[in-house]
């Protein structure tokens, strides 16, 4: 293999994989390449929210190794910075605020897209996967277009499962058609049902969730973007790709909602 790609979901449970039982549907791209992967039946996140779980992932370590800073601990060592060292080449596209470059996750990259300089929907508060999709491939363009391109590793993060929950129109079609909510009652369901975190009403809590599971269809349809791109690039077959959620959300099945 000359190189290695790293595809996160943030916020996606486990049970919304059909590999791992789930008989809605909302993972078929992903659930088609498990009989050319290695499925994992027992891997745990070692945090539940962005901060506690990343330094897993990417430094392999716990959130607490040295203390609770602000940002990216110094003493920490991203797998990009001894890749890079060697002479991979390293680039990560993501839009969470909280592995960015103000809290020191640039660190070892070639390439390093956070989305801090760019504008965002007021409702949503993060850069949506369609643009994640094009700067990635633009860059695999440009980057394999040399006949003897140098190894990569490549980080790309989809935020898209995440709160708030406000799918567009085309992925509702397609995944639950019967749910009939504007824009305006979505963001008002988030502002005061999820991020007030409260579960006192069943039916909104899963209301909540019918909109996440749109939101998982949704990137599923991304991450099948992103191989065809690799297939038409000829750079699939020397790739080891690697996907794998940051952590989950919770839906009152611990008495929350997160």
């Amino acid at each position: 293999m000359k190189n290695v790609i790293l595809i996160t979901m943030d916020a996606t449970r486990r049970d919304v994989f059909g590999v791992y039982g789930n008989q809605k549907g909302l993972t078929p791209f992903i659930d088609s390449l498990t009989e050319q992967s290695l499925v994992f039946a027992n891997c745990l996140s070692v945090g539940p929210y962005t901060q506690a779980s990343f330094p897993g992932i990417l430094t392999s370590g716990y959130f607490l190794d040295y203390g609770k800073p602000k940002g990216l601990a110094a003493q920490r060592t991203l797998v990009s910075e001894p890749l890079q060292k060697v002479g991979i080449v390293t680039a990560a596209f993501h839009s969470n605020p909280y592995c960015s470059s103000f809290f020191g996750w640039n660190r070892g990259w070639d390439t390093f897209y956070d989305s801090m300089d760019d504008e965002v929907d007021e409702q949503i508060p993060y850069i949506r996967g369609p643009v994640i999709l094009a700067k990635v491939t633009k860059w695999l363009k440009n980057h394999v277009q040399a006949r003897n391109y140098k190894p990569f590793f490549l980080w790309v993060h989809f935020m898209d499962v995440h709160e708030p929950y406000m799918p567009e129109q085309q992925y509702i079609d397609l995944v639950d058609p019967s749910l009939e909510m504007t824009r305006e009652e979505m963001h008002s369901l988030f502002k005061n049902t999820l991020l007030k975190r409260d579960t006192s009403d069943p039916a909104k809590v899963k209301l909540l969730k019918r909109l996440y599971d749109v939101h998982v269809r949704e990137v599923d349809g991304y991450i099948q973007q992103l191989f065809q791109a690799l297939k038409e690039l000829n750079i699939l077959q020397d790739s080891a790709v690697l996907l794998t959620s940051d952590h989950g959300d919770e839906f009152n099945e611990h008495g929350g909602l997160s």
